[in-house]
């Protein structure tokens, strides 16, 4: 009540559960509040509204645009029975279930979210298809859009898919680089249990791998970060590197600094490591263990000579042939992993470059993620040798994500 304008307006909704809500009549008289019952005899009781919402579904009877089918009959008496047996989900025609931002930020750690993706890599029977990307342009910008279409499956409980787009345009207008969604099936009888948010889940996902690949090939004693990008990937992979254990100092660059600043400023990390936005980050680079990547470059912005021994460079942001955010000499000169075999090795502009220069084969790629992940040694054969992990992305990740969060919210 405290928030509520004087002569504000309270609307009640849920009166059918018999739980009404509990004010202090002082604090509703003093600020001359109006107080609204919703139920459906707001609509019906109106005749004009009740005659189009009949208009509507009948017509779209009569054009089989929509088909009855009669599950079950309850009496108007029995209408609670009725709510709940919807909400039981058990129905011929489901609620699909749309899982908050809020809940999944407030329920899923990252700490959690890398043991379950580890254990998943070590899962031969989750199939996870190559990802299918498709090009396209628009009329505002001459910059190559993306479509992306993951599905993936378990072959025990769940069927996934993500619909994504990514438009390097948006940071020109405020808008997120990614969007889209992601479906959530049940395996046993095909029917959707639940949809979120996409942009969350590969923010998240893809931070929590970053980190999980880190904490295989990273030094032993690494205790700092040096993230370069500002993007929408920036607080994610903050917050990510922030739960791995050892990290004592993390350092955020991005081309314009003020941007930097208030990134750092909307987290609300307690108890972590401490963050500093820097104005340059050519004199720092070499000082710290573990150089995190998550631009959209399409120019090195890290050489072989900015380089130390013992680093390990965890490379995100170029997802295209013709993208890079490392030299080929760098590259040419670590010992490299991936997330997987079937793209990124086609399309990750570092590693296709470098193909292409000579300076490295395929073969020499290390291992791939369910080789980082069979089982719980360091992958990094000596403390002073540069290793590089670069990914692109795989819907197994989305999948056991997805899976965490609808099993966390259906408690």
């Amino acid at each position: 009540m405290s928030a509520l304008s004087f002569g504000g307006s309270v609307a009640i909704y849920a009166l059918l559960s018999g739980e009404f809500p509990v004010f202090l009549l002082l604090d509703l008289v003093r600020k001359n509040t109006t107080l609204h019952a919703y139920s459906m005899f707001n609509h019906v009781m109106f005749k004009d509204q009740l005659e189009e919402g009949k208009k509507y579904i009948l017509e779209r009877i009569d054009k089989a645009r929509i088909r009855l089918i009669v599950d079950k009959v309850f009496n108007f008496n029995n209408i609670i029975d009725a709510y709940n047996y919807m909400l039981s989900n058990k129905q011929k025609g489901k609620l699909m279930k749309f899982i908050t931002d809020d809940f999944i930020k407030n329920n899923i750690t990252y700490l959690e979210l890398r043991n379950a993706l580890k254990l998943a890599f070590r899962d031969s029977a989750i199939e996870s298809p190559p990802k299918l990307a498709y090009d396209y342009k628009n009329r505002i910008s001459n910059e190559e859009n993306t479509l992306l279409f993951m599905p993936a499956w378990d072959n025990k409980k769940y069927i996934g898919v993500k619909l994504i787009t990514a438009t390097p345009h948006n940071s020109a207008r405020n808008i997120p680089y990614l969007n889209g969604l992601y479906v959530l099936f049940n395996a046993e009888n095909g029917e959707p249990l639940a949809a979120m948010d996409a942009k969350l889940i590969t923010n998240m996902r893809t931070a929590a791998t970053s980190v999980l690949a880190t904490t295989f090939l990273a030094k032993k004693n690494a205790s700092s970060v040096l993230i370069l990008g500002n993007g929408s990937l920036s607080p994610y992979y903050i917050s990510a590197y922030a739960s791995m254990p050892g990290i004592k100092n993390i350092y955020l660059w991005g081309r314009n600094f003020n941007k930097s600043k208030k990134v750092i400023e909307g987290l609300n990390l307690t108890n972590s490591a401490p963050t500093e936005v820097v104005s340059s980050y050519k004199d720092l680079i070499s000082s710290v263990d573990i150089v995190s990547c998550i631009t959209s470059s399409y120019e090195p912005l890290v050489h072989l000579e900015d380089t130390t021994k013992g680093q390990h460079y965890d490379l995100v942001g170029a997802y295209t042939e013709n993208m890079q955010e490392v030299s080929t000499d760098l590259v040419a000169s670590s010992s490299v992993f991936t997330d997987n075999f079937d793209i990124t090795l086609q399309h990750a502009g570092e590693l296709v470059k470098t193909f292409f220069e000579g300076k490295m084969s395929k073969e020499d790629i290390k291992g791939d993620f369910k080789f980082l992940c069979k089982d719980d040694a360091p992958k990094r054969l000596k403390q002073d040798e540069i290793t590089l992990f670069k990914c692109t992305g795989m819907a197994l990740e989305d999948l056991v994500f997805a899976g965490l969060v609808y099993e966390k919210n259906a408690k």
